[in-house]
């Protein structure tokens, strides 16, 4: 690479990581392409350059946050595909607990916006990162509850294993917000995994059929 590209591509990802901090702030409507030139130190002809729109700014701004947070924070919390379905049930739990605790969780404040304000790009989130990830801890339940469990019960019961750590995500944005310091942190990661696990566990298990509880 010469140095007029090196140039062009520190240019982009200027770009691209100025937009990332404006649409997780303020989301996509209250952005504006101008606050985003300030702080890439750059200018509106250069975004039209390497992004054609703000529309297309933004689904990229989306997709580099939905990378990286998959990255740093895996959906399977590192288990083996081959593990135990309890021990796969926790690594999903680790994974949605990591994001849950995380200082910066950009991908939920990009959702929030998103949901608060849609512009489409909410149906390419859900195909490409949520419905793949409750369909994986449905296939996790289902094993744990044994056959015969109906599509209703897997998707009641996988809510039931979400709804905790999705609150204690709401709950320290709030507490953000608002200036309180939040309850727990990310040292407390380890404690909340095997409480969370060993709830969401004795829980399924009541869900099994008669004669396998």
């Amino acid at each position: 690479m010469n140095k007029e590209d090196e140039l062009c591509a520190g240019t982009k990802e200027r770009i691209l990581e100025a937009a990332i901090g404006c649409f997780a702030e303020k989301g996509y409507g209250a952005t504006k392409v101008a606050d985003i030139c300030t702080l890439a130190g750059t200018n509106i002809a250069s975004v039209n350059y390497h992004f054609r729109s703000k529309e297309a700014l933004y689904r990229a701004s989306w997709e580099r946050v939905l990378d990286a947070s998959s990255k740093a924070y895996p959906q399977d919390g590192g288990v083996e595909e081959d593990a135990p379905a309890e021990e796969r049930l926790r690594g999903r739990i680790r994974g949605i607990l990591q994001v849950a605790l995380s200082d910066e969780p950009l991908a939920f404040n990009f959702m929030s916006h998103e949901m608060s304000n849609p512009t489409g790009l909410l149906k390419m989130v859900m195909e490409q990162s949520i419905d793949p990830m409750v369909k994986a801890l449905e296939d996790i339940i289902s094993e744990i509850i044994g056959e015969g469990a109906s599509e209703e019960l897997l998707r009641e019961a996988a809510s039931l294993v979400i709804g905790p750590p999705l609150y204690l995500m709401r709950r320290r944005k709030i507490q953000s917000v608002i200036g309180q310091s939040p309850w727990f942190a990310a040292d407390d990661l380890e404690r909340l995994l095997s409480h969370f696990t060993d709830f969401a566990v004795a829980g399924l298990k009541t869900m099994r059929p008669a004669g396998k509880k």
